[in-house]
């Protein structure tokens, strides 16, 4: 199961999206001039990673035959939302 990914053609549906789509329409939403209120507690890490960096890592252990049974696909930073 890959990290929190993100992309162009992603759900940006406030009630329905995953948790970085719904923050980039919020985003979105608030310019120019308005605050944006996310909610949490900052506690919880999370790793976010866009989908096009995930297809360029299957196509090169697809073209350089990788043979692992498991593979630990990410960015390796986690951060908070606070």
């Amino acid at each position: 199961m890959p990290t929190n990914l993100y992309g162009e053609e992603d759900n940006f549906d406030l009630e329905s999206s995953h948790v970085l789509p719904a923050m980039i329409r919020k985003f979105h939403e608030a310019l120019p001039d308005k605050d944006v209120v996310l909610l949490g507690t900052g506690q919880v890490y999370r790793e976010f990673m866009h989908v096009n960096d995930l297809a360029k890592c299957i196509l090169f252990l697809l073209e350089n035959d990788v043979n692992e049974d498991l593979y630990n696909v990410g960015t390796g930073k986690d951060l908070k939302i606070e």
